[in-house]
């Protein structure tokens, strides 16, 4: 009996330090999340084989799948359709189970009609950890009470209301919807103590607050919208394990390592922004361009008025494009407002463009260097207004039509005034949306740039570092 041991209470043990060591051999009898702390503690205490040893196929598992992962990563072997016989002794000790290996019949949707041993095995083993659950055991409650209980001994409650077959009397946890996690039974507390609290009022149970949540708008201004919403389709990032060799040196070692800072910031560009509001009234339109930025696969554009069939054509054209890879390099031509102003109005537009960049009003200068680009696009002072324009992309997260922009002003600055700066943004620009080009130029700023200023210099070794180049 010292060398049987019931799962919980095994585990209860070796956290308070109890039981320090487990045999060689160990079979853990039991598919479920307790069983598979079981094995991996019992590796912990110096176990060289474990095995988990299952009655039906891993569908039927009651572990969460990555936890059977996990252990199996750890080289602990599962074993399936081996149902538990008797212990085998010898001389008082035990050393071994036997098993009956079971083959089982299915309907068509997978249920087991019926299952038959077809041989009988033994399998050696030092320990045997019973983790196969655990029942209701309420001897304190007397049947006259009028709490009534189902073949399992699971009272028959109110499965919204999570009051018994006796008024004023509530269940919740595993002991009345059978095994779950702790977040259900959290869930469970809550609910039968808004029933109790009712009760305790006397007015009805089934009064309490609706189950769902309701997002409301964020109320975001039009110069608000500082952040990146496009669509990533990258899978979700494996959570990185401790190696194994140095996973077992201590029993409360954590595992999981987690994520550097630099792999959540690549991690959460995959959540969409769903909470903002996402149905726009066309003919109020104001060309805010919050539908563009939200839109999570670019889809959208402001372009000049059509028919519907040219408009139909643009949709399409621009649908194929988003789902299409970023490209490398396109030069910025988009002509995204057909707004006219007078010549003189215009000029001052880079002007206003810069002060409303200085005050946090990147939109507004958005609007500002876009139109004066659309009107002036050979002007003297293109190339320092394409870079003014990637700036406002830029601290908007809009990094893809920065890198339109600064491109546009290199293009377009035949006398590389600003070309070092830009080429700067650009690398970054690049390296927020993970494409290697970034890093390329970085390495070959100094050579491509020796007349660059120690500043410039300086600032491009300090943002390639930022970035991981």
């Amino acid at each position: 009996k010292d060398h049987i041991h019931i799962g919980i209470n095994w585990l209860e043990e070796v956290a308070f330090e109890h039981t320090k060591t487990v045999g060689d051999n160990v079979l853990i009898i039991g598919v479920g999340n307790t069983a598979m702390d079981c094995c991996r503690t019992s590796l912990r205490l110096g176990a060289k084989s474990v095995k988990v040893m299952g009655r039906k196929p891993r569908s039927y598992f009651k572990a969460s799948k990555w936890e059977v992962e996990d252990a199996e990563e750890e080289n602990v072997e599962i074993i399936v359709n081996h149902s538990p016989e008797a212990f085998i002794t010898q001389d008082g000790r035990l050393t071994g189970m036997l098993f009956s290996v079971m083959k089982h019949n299915f309907d068509n949707d997978g249920n087991i009609i019926n299952s038959q041993p077809i041989e009988k095995v033994t399998i050696p083993c030092d320990d045997v950890i019973l983790a196969i659950g655990q029942e209701n055991a309420f001897p304190w409650i007397e049947l006259e009470t009028g709490i009534k209980f189902d073949k399992w001994s699971v009272p028959i409650i109110d499965k919204k209301t999570f009051e018994s077959t006796k008024k004023g009397v509530f269940f919740g946890g595993d002991s009345a919807f059978g095994p779950k996690n702790i977040i259900w039974a959290v869930e469970h507390g809550h609910q039968a103590a808004i029933s109790i609290h009712n009760y305790c009022r006397g007015i009805s149970l089934e009064q309490r607050v609706l189950n769902k949540i309701e997002l409301k708008s964020t109320k975001m201004g039009m110069f608000e919208w500082s952040y990146s919403n496009s669509f990533d389709g990258s899978e979700r990032r494996k959570m990185e394990h401790l190696d194994l060799v140095k996973r077992f040196s201590k029993l409360d070692i954590e595992v999981e390592i987690g994520f550097s800072p630099e792999q959540i910031a690549t991690e959460v560009q995959r959540c969409l922004n769903c909470d903002i509001q996402t149905v726009f009234d066309a003919p109020k339109c104001t060309e805010c361009d919050a539908c563009i930025d939200i839109c999570p696969v670019e889809c959208l554009s402001i372009t000049e008025n059509t028919n519907n069939e040219d408009n139909s054509e643009i949709f399409n054209k621009n649908t194929d494009e988003s789902l299409s890879q970023i490209p490398s390099a396109p030069v910025f031509k988009e002509k995204t407002i057909d707004v006219q102003v007078a010549y003189d109005e215009l000029l001052q537009l880079p002007e206003e463009g810069k002060v409303k960049l200085s005050e946090g009003d990147y939109l507004g200068a958005q609007l500002d260097f876009e139109r004066y680009i659309l009107e002036r696009p050979d002007a003297d002072d293109i190339a320092t207004v394409n870079y003014w324009l990637g700036e406002s992309y830029f601290v908007r997260n809009g990094f893809q039509k920065a890198v339109n922009a600064y491109i546009a002003s290199i293009s377009s600055d035949p006398k590389g005034i600003k070309a070092p700066s830009s080429m700067i943004k650009l690398a970054t620009s690049f390296a927020k949306l993970n494409n290697p080009e970034g890093c390329k130029i970085f390495n070959a700023f100094e050579t491509e740039y020796p007349n660059a200023t120690a500043l410039e210099k300086a600032k491009a070794n300090k943002e390639a570092k930022k970035v991981g180049c």
